[in-house]
């Protein structure tokens, strides 16, 4: 990954906070529930390629 990816990626992130901070907190609170569940779902292959990089 390089700077300009890594950058695109804080913007995106940025502009998504403020998306998600005006819904309805039920709304907020499913968004952050399936967040959650993919990142449980991902996390052998996050761990693996974490492992990779250090």
């Amino acid at each position: 990954m390089n700077t300009t990816s890594v950058l695109i990626i804080a913007k995106q992130s940025s502009l998504a906070a403020r998306q998600l901070s005006s819904l309805p907190e039920s709304t907020r609170n499913l968004a952050l529930s399936k967040m959650a569940d993919s990142l449980e779902s991902s996390k052998q292959q996050i761990l693996n390629i974490n492992a990779k990089d250090v």
